[in-house]
């Protein structure tokens, strides 16, 4: 019995190893997330690329449950196969499959992801972060490329005064290098014990501080500030570590609800305007830093106009907005706010997602697994900033997910 339930884990730890390198490979020389065509609209060769070795990771893992008749039933599961049930119900009752298959292809890879507690190494975050930088140096070409691994390379964004800004993709927006970013500074922090880590944490300093991306400058320092107050002393399951999610995610909304009051500081500085603004201009105002605000604003009026029964969510009539840029609008997109997305597209049904989420939390924390509550803090809080590429066909989220889960943890390197 031992024996299988290994083979099996190894089978499934590498068939989603293999597929978070195959996304890796995708994103570092095909155009993902850049102009052209829309690869997540449903159809066309780039949908295809991504979908059908979904379906094959999902594929393997649920035939290895099968061949041991046995299923994970931890708390994190229970509530995802909950939060799939009310969702799928809505969805069909709406004869509304777009919502359906996007529920399917979010929730049944994460409930294999935690049956099997599939984590990735040290060594495959850093290669696959090594290599990226390889692909955007030897890929990258003037005028062409969409953003440059060296200030003044990129092409977009310049109206904002942003020329300055990098990414590790020539065709994904800097946010998302940043995440990455991200996870390789504290996967090398907690796990690397040897000085290779200060490579590490140098590059990924350098792709996070040129991403502009704010929500990733939050958590990054949000969460080394958690680290380096409470990691070494270990982690454990109380009052004080359950109210650092909370505070963490506090703190976040209230610098969004306030990024309106930012320009009556005065600063005129034409860098922190461009970091913090997105304006060109030295006394730039807020319009910007408020977009997300705009976005949920949005979101209501059409859980207004739709009446009592949006609590059961909009489904993917969340995406029909004229408001949308998608549409022609000028709002940004709907997942750009993802946590009222989440909330608006599937109604009732995500406070079961929402105690999954919990029960992860409480999981890290009675395992005394730091490294997994930090993974999870920067989750929680990209969720409420910038969560757009949080689903399973970016490589960069299955990251995260793959670190829910280290076998071996090892105190912090001393600074």
């Amino acid at each position: 019995m031992i024996d299988n339930k290994l083979t099996s884990f190894k089978l499934a730890n590498y068939s989603f190893k293999t597929y978070v390198f195959y996304l890796s490979i995708l994103w570092m020389f095909v155009n993902y997330g850049g102009g052209g065509d829309n690869p997540y609209s449903g159809s066309g060769v780039r949908w295809l690329l991504i979908t059908i070795p979904l379906l094959a990771f999902i594929a393997i893992s649920s035939a290895l449950i099968l061949f041991r008749m046995r299923i994970n039933a931890s708390a994190p599961n229970k509530f995802l196969i909950c939060y799939l049930f009310f969702c799928s119900v809505v969805a069909f009752l709406n004869a509304d499959i777009k919502h359906f298959a996007e529920v399917f292809r979010w929730v049944i890879p994460l409930i294999l992801v935690i049956h099997f507690r599939l984590t990735v190494s040290l060594k495959f975050i850093n290669f696959l972060y090594c290599f990226a930088i390889f692909a955007v140096v030897i890929t990258y070409v003037p005028n062409v490329s969409e953003f440059g691994y060296l200030p003044g390379q990129t092409i977009l964004n310049l109206h904002q005064g942003m020329w300055w800004r990098v990414s590790i993709w020539n065709y994904v927006t800097p946010p998302y290098s940043a995440a990455f970013s991200v996870i390789v500074f504290f996967a090398n922090y907690f796990l690397n014990k040897g000085k290779s880590r200060y490579f590490f944490y140098l590059i990924s300093l350098y792709f996070l501080m040129l991403s502009g991306s704010r929500t990733s400058y939050f958590i990054f320092i949000y969460c080394f500030i958690v680290a380096e107050l409470f990691s070494k002393k270990g982690l454990v399951y109380n009052m004080k570590f359950i109210m650092i999610p909370m505070l963490g995610a506090g703190l976040l909304f209230i610098l969004q609800v306030s990024a309106d009051l930012i320009p009556f500081l005065g600063i005129k500085n034409e860098i922190f305007n461009s970091v913090v603004l997105r304006n060109a201009e030295a006394g730039g105002d807020a319009t910007n830093l408020s977009s997300r605000l705009i976005i949920i604003v949005e979101q209501i009026s059409m859980v207004l106009d739709k009446g009592a029964i949006s609590i059961l969510g909009l489904g993917s009539s969340i995406y029909a907005s004229p408001n949308w840029t998608s549409n022609g609008g000028f709002m940004g997109q709907t997942t750009d706010s993802y946590l009222t997305h989440l909330l608006f597209r599937d109604g009732i049904a995500v406070i079961f997602l929402v105690f999954s989420f919990i029960a992860l939390f409480k999981n890290a924390m009675q395992e005394r697994n730091f490294f997994a509550f930090i993974v999870l803090n920067a989750l929680l809080f990209y969720t409420i900033g910038y969560g757009a590429w949080l689903n399973m066909t970016s490589p960069v989220f299955l990251l995260y997910v793959g670190c829910l889960f280290k076998r071996k943890i090892i105190n912090p390197s001393p600074n």
